[in-house]
């Protein structure tokens, strides 16, 4: 599957829902790891984010999904840093998902309440 531009222009009708999650990096050695976990049977590697439940702000709602999907909790929230809009990967929902930078903390146990794999996958190289 590949995500084009066509992804980004929301089709009339298309109802919206309200998502979050988060951008979880921690320092290693002379760079930066990325919490990123695998999304169903697709190829590649996404932030964790999900649906805004009933109630829960936005911020709460980002927690929750890096915790239930990445397996990180304890985390220090350092603010909002961006809002995306997109159709979702079935093209019958525009997402408007705000991700929270998180600072790490401790980990949740293995085999936690959630069902995609993730952990530190990917790398930013830093200048040095």
């Amino acid at each position: 599957m590949e995500i084009d531009q066509s992804w980004y222009r929301r089709p009339p009708g298309v109802p919206e829902h309200a998502s979050a999650g988060g951008v979880v990096v921690r320092p290693g050695d002379a760079q930066l790891l990325v919490a990123l976990i695998r999304e169903g049977g697709y190829p590649g590697y996404v932030l964790p984010k999900g649906h805004v439940e009933p109630g829960e702000s936005s911020e709460k709602a980002a927690a929750r999904e890096v915790s239930e999907e990445a397996g990180l909790a304890g985390l220090v929230n350092l603010g909002e840093i961006a809002v995306r809009e997109r159709l979702d990967l079935k093209k019958t929902s525009w997402k408007r998902t705000h991700y929270f930078h998180r600072y790490p903390g401790r980990p949740v146990p293995p085999g936690g309440s959630g069902s995609r794999q993730g952990g530190y996958a990917a790398s930013i190289r830093t200048a040095r």
